[in-house]
This record gives structure tokens, C-alpha cells and sequence, in this order.
């Protein structure tokens, strides 16, 4: 086991505003990036892999957590990544119960982008630290945080600024039964609002990202709002057909929505 408790936290802060692919000395708490960037989730399959990227998705997600209906392997991962134009559009979704099980399916996957589903603010600099000391790639950290009531507590808000103290990015997606993501329930607008508004008062390097049972729709119906406030939309459950099995068309309409 690694000793979390000879890390330097310093140490970690310093290196990390070099490690965070968003940051830059002259940005403001305000979203920084005028357009607002998609990425789409639960990927199963190559055909639907390529008609996210050829339809526009700025990211492409893949579940390497085994609760999901959507999960599939590090072999298939790394054979989807393989194909894809650009590799740094794949992301890593993980939900490990330590970090040597992260490291392990990190160092696997061979990519870079990673979303957590787990680990703790301690074991986050814990891994943070073995990224910098084992392998001297860029790594971008996207931390998944869950919310479900429409006033965000104390507690929720304490977590939310212990994670974007060290993350790339902060990912709201909706929580059920204490486990965040694959629901395809909606957080509340305002609520997501409030959340993105903490976080970014604590980093304001941070990208922003929200989840939950998105649609067109409802970009068309808010998609200003979420603009000002969100760097990403992530898509999933809304664009299938069935679990796993993603509807191209949806794909092009929520790209085209986003997008235009």
C-alpha cells in the first residue's frame, strides 16, 4: 500500500496547476470558453463510437464501471480508443474502490482523460501524486459529484470544494441510492447552477460539466443558461434505443443543438 500520509499536499497543489490542462494565469471564475462542448457517454459499440465522432462529440466516453448496463472491458476500451481520430476524445470512466485499483486500470486503458466515480479527496492526491511520479503523461482528472435535492446542504457543499480543489474538471450528474450517474434523471437547473457557481469559486481553472438525463430539448429549452455556466453537456441514457445501444439520429440532433 502507498502511504497517503507522506504526501506533500503543497507539493501536489504546485504540480497539479501545471498537471490541469485548463489552467491559464490570466482566467476568472467566469466559463472562460464561449462554446459549449458535448461529450457522449455509455459508447458500446464501433458503429456507435464513429457516428459520435463523425456527428461532432468533443468526448466520448467509455464505462469501465460494472454496476453499468454499459460496461465493457479495458480490451475493448483500448480497441475503441485505437480507432478513434483523435485518442484525446476517449474517456476513462471508473469507479475503483482504491487507488491501486485506478492506477492499475489507468495505466490499462492508455488513456488520459479520466472520470471518477469514487475515491475519496485524500485518495484522489494519493493518485494524483502516482500519476506524477510513475508516468510523466498529461493526465486530466474529471471527478463525477452527485446531487439529487434541489438545495444543495452543507455537507454537499463541502465535498463539492474538496474535489475541485485537485480536479481537472467536476462532472454533476444526478445521485441515487448514494451512487451518481446512470439514473437518466435530471438535476434541477438551479441546483446545477448553484453547484457549478461553488465550484468554480474555489478553482476557477476547473471545467465544468453536466450529466443527468440530458436531451435536446431541454439544451433547447435552457441551453443559454447551461452556456454561461457549463464548459460540457454529457449525454447518455436519452440518446438509446435500448441500454448500451445508441440512437444515431439522437446523436446528430443533440451534436446539432449544442452545436448551432
Amino acid at each position: 500500500m502507498i502511504n497517503s500520509s507522506k504526501i506533500d499536499i503543497n507539493r501536489i497543489k504546485k504540480g497539479f496547476r501545471a498537471f490541469n490542462k485548463t489552467s491559464d494565469i490570466n482566467s476568472t471564475p467566469n466559463k472562460c470558453d464561449a462554446n459549449l462542448k458535448i461529450k457522449i457517454c455509455g459508447i458500446t459499440s464501433k458503429e456507435d463510437l464513429k457516428a459520435a465522432e463523425n456527428y461532432g462529440s468533443d468526448l466520448i466516453g467509455f464505462i469501465h464501471v460494472k454496476r453499468s448496463v454499459r460496461y465493457i472491458d479495458l480490451e475493448k476500451i483500448k480497441s475503441f480508443s485505437s480507432i478513434l481520430t483523435d485518442k484525446n476524445k476517449g474517456v476513462l470512466v471508473l469507479e475503483p474502490d482504491n487507488v491501486e485499483e485506478a492506477l492499475k486500470d489507468i495505466f490499462d486503458s492508455n488513456l488520459t482523460n479520466i472520470q471518477l466515480h469514487s475515491l475519496s479527496p485524500g485518495e484522489m492526491n494519493e493518485l494524483i501524486q502516482n500519476l506524477f511520479d510513475i508516468n510523466k503523461e498529461e493526465y486530466h482528472i474529471i471527478r463525477a459529484i452527485g446531487i439529487s435535492k434541489r438545495e444543495l446542504s452543507l455537507d454537499k457543499i463541502k465535498e463539492i470544494r474538496s474535489f475541485a480543489e485537485f480536479s481537472s474538471g467536476i462532472l454533476f450528474d444526478y445521485q441515487h441510492q448514494g451512487k451518481t450517474g446512470g439514473t437518466g434523471r435530471e438535476i434541477s437547473l438551479s441546483t446545477a447552477l448553484k453547484a457549478a457557481e461553488i465550484s468554480r469559486s474555489f478553482n476557477p481553472h476547473l471545467e465544468i460539466y453536466l450529466a443527468g438525463g440530458l436531451t435536446a430539448s431541454r439544451i433547447k429549452k435552457e441551453g443559454s443558461l447551461i452556456k454561461e455556466s457549463f464548459d460540457f453537456v454529457d449525454f447518455n441514457s436519452r440518446l438509446e434505443d435500448y441500454p448500451g445501444k445508441k440512437n444515431h439520429i439522437k446523436i446528430k440532433n443533440a451534436i446539432a443543438t449544442v452545436k448551432n
